[in-house]
């Protein structure tokens, strides 16, 4: 390559010369144009883990909404009415796990839930009903 002035190293990059030529100084590419090397290296470690939150949303609904959506449960064959017209519903089976105290209840009602407060289980007795607690998985 004698008498090329280049000797086969372009024009534009300085030739045989500075860090253009070898892709940067020192680390330099190592998550692009190098990282073959940074992977044979064994460089790149994981570190830790990333913890996803086990909370669980509990589905729950008030007394005074339970009242509401009882006649219409009986209509679809959700819930049952005995001859006492007290109305039968298993509140698990409509995916609610937990009955709160809000609102008024006017109809007796046999309600069958995981867990329920105080207050619910107190209008719901002073309706004429009962609650029937079952042991769950989910903690409060």
């Amino acid at each position: 390559m004698r008498g090329s002035r280049v000797h086969g190293y372009g024009r534009v990059s300085g030739g045989h010369r500075k860090s253009g030529q070898r892709g940067g100084k020192g680390k330099a590419g190592k998550r692009d144009h190098h990282w073959i090397r940074t992977i044979q290296a064994g460089e790149i470690k994981k570190r830790g883990f990333t913890r996803h939150s086990a909370n669980r949303r509990i589905q729950s609904i008030n007394v005074g909404d339970l009242d509401r959506s009882a006649s219409n449960w009986v209509d679809k064959d959700l819930a049952t009415q005995d001859n006492s017209d007290r109305i039968a519903v298993d509140l698990n089976n409509l995916g609610l796990q937990k009955l709160l105290g809000s609102g008024q209840i006017s109809t007796p009602m046999v309600i069958q839930v995981d867990t329920a407060t105080a207050r619910a289980v107190e209008k719901v007795k002073a309706a004429g009903g009962e609650v029937i607690l079952r042991e769950s998985s989910l903690s409060q």
